[in-house]
């Protein structure tokens, strides 16, 4: 009787080893497992980090490239506009000298003088205007 107990016992011994097993062997095959979720996750996280870094990077490119390009349209505006005052301005001395020429009296010295500072007034208030403008 004492061989059947002592078998019986060596019998549910070795079951709860086997359980013992079974599940240490369950709990390892959950903890690889649950690495490799956790390296493909990491995987992933980095992967999306490079794409955003690459699409800030790019719209950085583009807005930088479009405000050099604003930059550059407004300082050949600008230099278009001061060419037209120098045009207009050379067109003025121009006529003054060939009025200077033919002029005969006072008068006309003095309508002449007018209609010179009567265009620089206009050129100063267009140059304000001009610097007024937003973007300028």
């Amino acid at each position: 009787m004492e061989d059947q107990i002592a078998s019986s016992k060596s019998i549910q011994t070795r079951k709860v080893v086997d359980c013992f097993a079974d599940l240490s062997c369950l709990i390892r095959q959950r903890g690889c497992r649950t690495a490799e979720d956790n390296r493909i996750v990491r995987l992933r996280t980095k992967m999306q980090l490079e794409q955003n870094r690459e699409e800030m990077d790019a719209q950085d490119r583009f807005f930088s490239e479009s405000i050099k390009q604003i930059h550059d349209n407004r300082d050949a505006k600008e230099e278009d506009f001061e060419m037209l005052q120098q045009q207009e301005h050379a067109k003025v001395v121009e006529q003054q000298q060939k009025k200077n020429t033919n002029l005969s009296s006072k008068d006309e010295l003095r309508k002449i003088a007018e209609e010179v500072s009567g265009f620089i007034e206009l050129q100063e208030k267009d140059m304000e205007e001009f610097d007024s403008c937003p973007g300028a």
